[in-house]
């Protein structure tokens, strides 16, 4: 007769399911917010022109000179000030910010100061109710609404934007998803949990607000849905379903200015010895100690700091290791 599996054992099986798939995540950015700028991380712009590129000695002189010259586009942590952009932008570590044309809103899309209208065929249709946030309000009352903008529109059923056209009021598209600060999302994707597991949970609560805000403080929340699901422990896999959202928790907690690389350590061999190892503190105070001194380049989830920028590339399943962004 065969041995039944044991419950560890298949526990096991799922760890090793879970920190493959996370293994190959690649490096991720945490941006701090800069008011009216999106910021985006491992970005930045591309000029349609190299004239409309300029290169400044800081971050902070780049900021400055961004605000106070209405041509520019956008900024980066390398100093870099863009006066156009091709729309497409280029891959690059560290942060570019982005100026806003119009205010963010939550839960849509900015789609800036173009034209957005319907087609009667199939019945879409036009609601004008005489300003932005009556708009806004009828758009989130009503599942049929696709868009509004701050003249007081809103379409329901069929859009079409106009991007050729520009007008003065700032147009808004409802999204599924959204940006959330620690986690990428999954568009028309649910996640399928691992059942029958001591350690692995799936389950639902009132609302996808209830299960984001318990999955940001719950270590071993796994990811988090748009109908209100969540997932503790590993996911066997993703599948395809319509009109739901996933958002899936970054394997390293975000550090703002730094670039997290996981399951990457500083090769000794290589980058040398860390200056200092502060096993008596916790994560949080190393974070806290590296965000505030401006020496602290680079520091993992051992505790171990570096004060030289080195680049992590050590294989170390679980390893968090932080790498600062120039600029921060």
């Amino acid at each position: 007769m065969a041995r039944p599996t044991s419950n560890m054992v298949l526990l096991g099986a799922a760890v090793l399911l879970m920190l493959s798939t996370l293994c190959k995540a690649a490096p991720v950015t945490a941006c701090p917010s800069k008011t009216g700028y999106d910021a985006l991380p491992d970005w930045t712009c591309n000029p349609i022109r190299s004239s409309d590129r300029k290169v400044y000695s800081s971050l902070a002189a780049a900021e400055a000179v961004c605000k106070s010259n209405s041509t520019c586009v956008c900024f980066n942590s390398a100093g870099e000030v863009f006066f156009s952009n091709d729309t497409q932008g280029r891959s690059q570590r560290g942060c570019a910010y982005v100026k806003q044309v119009c205010a963010p809103k939550s839960g849509y899309e900015t789609l800036g100061k173009v034209k957005i209208s319907t087609s009667k065929q199939g019945g879409g249709k036009e609601n004008t109710v005489g300003s932005a946030n009556a708009a806004e309000s009828a758009c989130n009352a009503d599942s049929k609404c696709l868009a509004f903008n701050d003249a007081g529109l809103y379409i329901t059923k069929i859009l079409i934007v106009d991007s050729a056209t520009t007008t003065t009021s700032c147009a808004y598209k409802k999204a599924l998803c959204t940006n959330k600060y620690g986690f990428k999302y999954k568009k028309d994707s649910n996640f399928k949990g691992l059942s029958g597991l001591r350690g692995v949970k799936k389950d639902k609560m009132s609302s996808a607000a209830a299960a984001e805000s318990f999955c940001k403080i719950t270590p071993k929340c796994t990811a988090w849905n748009s109908k209100g699901e969540y997932v503790i422990g590993g996911v066997q896999g993703y599948e395809s379903e319509s009109d739901v959202c996933t958002y899936v928790k970054q394997p390293c907690p975000p550090v703002p200015g730094f670039t997290a690389y996981y399951g990457l350590a500083v090769n000794q061999g290589i980058g040398g010895a860390p200056v200092s190892t502060e096993s008596g503190l916790c994560f949080s105070d190393i974070k806290t100690m590296c965000t505030n001194d401006p020496n602290c380049l680079v520091f993992d989830t051992l505790r171990n700091i570096w004060r030289t920028d080195v680049e992590p590339t050590k294989s170390f399943p679980g390893m968090c290791t932080y790498r600062r962004v120039a600029g921060f």
